[in-house]
């Protein structure tokens, strides 16, 4: 994966704690992640605690796939879908969501 992807992604799933497909969309990013060495960010964001980000985002329903600020999933995608979204929204440089910093997250 890290050697097929030209840029950086950074991928938020927003979560709730009695959704039954969260986890599996939670570990599928973050195993894009692990793969990716370092090319791809996975952040898992508890919608009940963080309700601004859900709110920002304009998302209702569980789990849902940010990639680069872009709502693309409801549900969990197929690990096929999921690659061809990483490389549409792939960029050299990543901009971070406000939130992030406010949250105290170092994705450097």
């Amino acid at each position: 994966l890290r050697s097929q992807l030209k840029g950086k992604a950074y991928i938020e799933v927003i979560v709730t704690p009695t959704c039954p497909y969260c986890p599996y969309a939670a570990l599928e990013v973050n195993m894009f992640a692990f793969a990716s060495k370092g090319k791809i960010m996975a952040d898992i964001v508890e919608a009940m605690e963080n309700p601004d980000i859900a709110d920002y985002y304009g998302i209702t329903v569980v789990p849902a796939i940010v990639i680069n600020g872009n709502v693309e999933f409801i549900g969990v995608p197929k690990e096929k879908l999921l690659l061809k979204a990483v490389f549409r929204y792939q960029k050299d440089h990543i901009e971070l969501p406000f939130h992030t910093f406010r949250r105290g997250l170092n994705l450097s």
